[in-house]
């Protein structure tokens, strides 16, 4: 599903995946060589692809061996290598392996269609700024949503700002993997976020996201962090890899996620669907760009619908 309607790629005006894959690898002096390889070989394919069937056998990549994983790992750096090569100015920067590795994911483990989507996620929809020296466009990114925070959630915006924990201390990795990195979303939300944001070709989907997670949080932050130290435990446990962490530190009522409010799929489609319900507008990032006042907070709808705010356009 990810891969079709793509607007300005096609398979039949690629080169050959197989022909120059090691574009970037196989030079000693590229300087992102050793940092592919690298990240390459440590990228959490069993957790980024929980529940993919291994091609000719019956099992999932949860359990995979590392035998298992060579090839596809090899496919990710081949891939990270083409886009540093054919992107001089980008190059390669830690994060873009979680993009390749879940754009291998969704085109069902082919190579070729995974740099098809690259490709369009970099160049189509611009998000090669995530990545650049500087990071232009994640810095961007970061401000929009700390100032879409402070309008949607102001107390949790507060209480954050009291504990000097910055909204890009744990958001940014959020932003520049395009939520791949937050490991506690279900896999079948990520799809529909992936799918609406290729098909909206808009950063909106993303902002909506990220504020839902917020929202869902905020009673939980306020309640159980009063110290920056169990803020930070609490925020970083999105991404922590291990969903039976965050049960057993819910169980012993430590500060932890409660294990039902995003990794279960049932809740996870509820947070979608307050995903969609926020409305994030472009005149409302323009007013962020002109340092402009946004309003403050964002008033629901209906009181008994939470998720759904209303501002002007």
């Amino acid at each position: 599903v990810l891969c079709k309607d793509i607007h300005s790629h096609t398979l039949a005006g690629m080169v050959s995946f197989d022909a120059d894959g090691n574009a970037g690898l196989d030079d000693p002096d590229s300087p992102w060589r050793k940092a592919i390889a690298v990240d390459a070989a440590r990228t959490p394919l069993p957790r980024l692809w929980r529940g993919v069937k291994i091609p000719g056998d019956s099992t999932t990549f949860d359990a995979a061996d590392a035998e298992t994983l060579k090839p596809y790992r090899e496919a990710i750096a081949k891939i990270c290598g083409l886009v540093a090569t054919q992107r001089p100015r980008l190059g390669y920067c830690q994060g873009l392996d979680y993009v390749v590795a879940y754009a291998l994911r969704a085109a069902k483990l082919d190579p070729a269609r995974a740099r098809v989507l690259v490709n369009t996620l970099l160049d189509d929809l611009g998000f090669a700024g995530l990545f650049e020296p500087g990071l232009p466009g994640l810095k961007k990114r970061c401000l929009e949503l700390s100032r879409l925070l402070d309008a949607r959630c102001p107390d949790l915006a507060s209480r954050l700002a009291g504990h000097s924990v910055h909204v890009e201390l744990f958001a940014a990795a959020w932003i520049q993997t395009l939520f791949v990195y937050v490991d506690a979303l279900p896999m079948a939300v990520l799809d529909r976020v992936w799918t609406l944001l290729l098909l909206e070709r808009s950063w909106k989907i993303m902002h909506r996201l990220a504020l839902a997670i917020f929202a869902a949080l905020e009673p939980h932050v306020l309640a159980s962090c009063h110290a920056p130290h169990e803020t930070l435990i609490f925020l970083s446990q999105l991404t922590s890899g291990d969903r039976a962490e965050r049960r057993r530190n819910k169980d012993a009522e430590h500060c932890g996620i409660p294990s039902d409010l995003l990794d279960d799929d049932d809740h996870g489609k509820k947070l979608l669907v307050s995903a969609m319900n926020i409305k994030v507008t472009n005149s409302m990032l323009a007013r962020i760009v002109n340092n402009e006042a946004l309003p403050k907070p964002l008033r629901a709808a209906n009181p008994t619908t939470p998720g759904i705010v209303t501002v002007d356009q």
